[in-house]
C-alpha cells in the first residue's frame, strides 16, 4: 500500500486487539497509537480489496466547514499533554511488547 498525506489507515479487528489509550489528545498524531500497539503485539496487518472509509466535508450546525486553522491551534494546544502520553506509551510498550521494539519502531 502506498502512502498516501491525506488516507488514513484503518483497520477491522477482534475483540482481542488491545484497546485505545485515551491518554493522547485528539488531533496530536491520536490515530497513531493504536496502530503501533498492534504492531507491538505482534498482530500483522493484512489490505482488505476494496475497503474504505472516507470522511465528508459537512457544514455544522452554524453552516461552517472544517476548518484546518482551528485543528491546528487545537494541535498546538496538546503538544504538551502529547508528549506526556508519548512517554507513557513508550515506556509501557518496552515492558509488555520487549521483543519487538526495534520491527515497530515510532
Amino acid at each position: 500500500i502506498k502512502k498516501r498525506r491525506y488516507w488514513e489507515f484503518q483497520f477491522v479487528g477482534l475483540r482481542n486487539v488491545p484497546l485505545f489509550d485515551e491518554n493522547f489528545p485528539y488531533r496530536a498524531d491520536n490515530n497513531l497509537e493504536l496502530r503501533w500497539e498492534v504492531c507491538r503485539a505482534g498482530y500483522r496487518l493484512l489490505p482488505v480489496k476494496d475497503l474504505f472509509v472516507y470522511h465528508t466535508l459537512s457544514d455544522d450546525e452554524h453552516g461552517k466547514r472544517d476548518d484546518p486553522a482551528k485543528k491546528n491551534v487545537m494541535k498546538k494546544r496538546n503538544h504538551w499533554r502529547y508528549f506526556i502520553a508519548m512517554r507513557g506509551i513508550r515506556k509501557r510498550m518496552d515492558m509488555l511488547y520487549p521483543t519487538t521494539k526495534e520491527e515497530c519502531p515510532v
